[in-house]
């Protein structure tokens, strides 16, 4: 709620969508954290924290669907962040 009311006070802070990206991802709400971390991205793409954080979206929601898809994501967002 914290989150959602600073982004709410300042819509132009990335850092602020990283964070509540990061509290969906531990929430396992992995659409509402892709969204978080591709507004993230979108507002400050020379963040590698940004790229990393999706990587590991990616990956963990692949590991739990099973779905290879999700891990070449996990890997394309990784090899950004070491960009």
């Amino acid at each position: 709620m914290e989150l959602n009311h600073a982004i709410m006070k300042d819509s132009n802070e990335s850092v602020f969508y990283y964070n509540r990206g990061n509290v969906f991802f531990k929430l396992a709400s992995f659409d509402k954290a892709h969204l978080d971390f591709d507004k993230a991205i979108q507002m400050d793409n020379s963040n590698p924290k940004f790229y990393h954080s999706k990587g590991l979206a990616y990956e963990e929601e692949g590991k739990k669907t099973k779905d290879q898809e999700m891990q070449k994501n996990a890997i394309k967002y990784f090899k950004l962040a070491l960009m």
